[in-house]
């Protein structure tokens, strides 16, 4: 067998067009004969097919893959020089989960966050509220606790819906907070 050649290699890229062709003309040279006709003597005839040429290399090169989503990046800051509202939200971490998991605090002022860590060593905790989930969301983050009951400074922010989560388990340990 004589070796590929350059001029070989272009006559193999059209042989998946030169096969549709030739399917395409059995395929309506089939079809013609199962018609009725009005002359027992009439012949099927083959049907011309243009078949679109094969995107060639330059064609693939310059397509390109379609824009991915941006995402909004909401960054929300604490609330300079607020006053205390003295106010002491109590939550409970056991077994890798928040309870509850929806909470409640004051907008606008510096409240305080009591969590009561059950999960026993080598479980380890944080609470982090942000207004969303990338980093640069994070607004405020504890500092990583065992087991025992810690209590936290949570500087005054604006009202809305927040999250608050366990960076350490944040697939099981994300919750709801609400400002008002």
């Amino acid at each position: 067998m004589p070796p590929v050649t350059a001029h070989r290699r272009t006559e193999f890229a059209s042989l998946p067009a030169l096969a549709l062709t030739a399917a395409l003309v059995m395929l309506s040279a089939c079809s013609a004969a199962a018609l009725p006709s009005s002359s027992a003597s009439a012949a099927p005839s083959a049907v011309a097919v243009e078949v679109p040429p094969s995107p060639g290399p330059s064609t693939l090169a310059s397509a390109s893959p379609p824009p991915r989503p941006t995402i909004a990046v909401v960054k929300v800051t604490p609330i300079p020089n607020a006053p205390d509202s003295k106010t002491v939200v109590t939550i409970v971490a056991a077994r890798v989960r928040w309870v509850p998991n929806t909470l409640t605090a004051p907008a606008g002022e510096v409240w305080h966050v009591q969590i009561d860590n059950q999960d026993g060593p080598p479980e380890i905790h944080n609470f982090i509220v942000a207004s969303g989930n990338t980093f640069p969301e994070r607004i405020y983050q504890s500092p990583n606790f065992k087991k025992g009951i810690f209590t936290f400074d949570v500087p005054a922010l604006p009202a809305g819906n927040y999250l608050f989560i366990c960076t350490v388990h944040p697939e099981v340990m994300t919750g709801s907070l609400e400002l008002r």
